[in-house]
């Protein structure tokens, strides 16, 4: 029986508060863990912000599209990688894979935030109004951007 991977990205349900917005890295790794499993008010969330961006200019799906090709060399060494693996472990291959994949999607988040930070979106979409005032798409607050994640789930 085959086994399917899926590799997933979305964005933690990091609030758009002043202590958010003053250090939006922190506050997304720092909260990780405990946002798992609580909700919060009715305020607006990275997770929010993530679905009306997605919904209005396709951001995740222009990034993977844009970098499909270095996320494919990513995912695929790992995976021949944890295939080789399984041949002299006792290991389940699944297991192996998703728990090794955890480096990769890290760099996957990097590639995204580097997206971001480049002002690739502007190359996709044409939102002249956004890039007004020098500023780069999609990076405003820094909150969405710190809290992309990729994982894998089997």
């Amino acid at each position: 029986m085959a086994r399917q991977f899926v590799i997933k990205m979305g964005f933690l349900n990091t609030p758009y508060s002043n202590k958010a917005l003053n250090a939006p890295m922190r506050t997304a790794r720092a909260g990780e863990a405990k946002r798992q499993n609580r909700g919060f008010k009715k305020t607006m969330t990275a997770t929010d912000v993530g679905a009306i961006l997605e919904g209005k200019y396709n951001v995740v799906e222009s990034f993977v599209a844009t970098n499909k090709d270095e996320i494919l060399d990513l995912v695929t060494d790992k995976l021949e990688e944890a295939v080789i693996g399984s041949l002299t472990d006792k290991v389940k291959t699944g297991d192996k894979l998703v728990i090794g994949m955890k480096g990769r999607t890290r760099q996957i988040d990097k590639l995204f935030r580097n997206f971001l930070d480049m002002d690739e979106m502007s190359s996709v979409i044409e939102n002249k109004s956004a890039n007004k005032n020098g500023r780069k798409s999609f990076v405003n607050t820094g909150i969405y951007r710190a809290s992309f994640r990729s994982w894998i789930e089997k």
